[in-house]
């Protein structure tokens, strides 16, 4: 799961909330932008938008460490990313958190739930947190 957190003016340094541009269609823009980064870093085909700043991708067939390395390199290319938005540029902020589903994990009924649970840790700040 990743979490937008905020963007953050180059120019002023003032911080801008995903969700408080002039329009919807900023934010839409933002997120599209992050999961096509995301789709190819984790080279999966299964990127979901979840709320306004949430994404979660499901990698299929690919061990813990395999994700902990992916995740590693998305963080650091997003670290460098800067968005674009009617001539101003913006650095973001976001949050990951990497979950192991397996055979013993929960039945699908409630992997949405564990979804929505993963990005409210992620929104707590915590970088990559690994759960089995």
């Amino acid at each position: 799961c990743l979490v937008v957190d905020n963007l953050e003016s180059a120019e002023d340094s003032e911080v801008y909330s995903a969700g408080h541009f002039a329009s919807s269609n900023s934010s839409d823009f933002l997120m599209h932008q992050v999961a096509v980064k995301m789709k190819s870093y984790l080279a999966s085909e299964y990127i979901a938008r979840l709320a306004e700043k949430e994404l979660i991708s499901l990698m299929l067939n690919c061990s813990l460490e395999q994700a902990s390395d992916l995740v590693n390199e998305l963080r650091n290319t997003l670290h460098n990313f800067s968005f674009q938005w009617q001539e101003n540029q913006y650095s973001i902020n976001f949050s990951i958190c990497l979950l192991e589903i397996n055979a013993d994990s929960p039945d699908a009924a409630n992997l949405l739930d564990v979804a929505k649970a993963t990005c409210n840790m992620a929104k707590q700040k915590v970088d990559v947190k690994t759960f089995w």
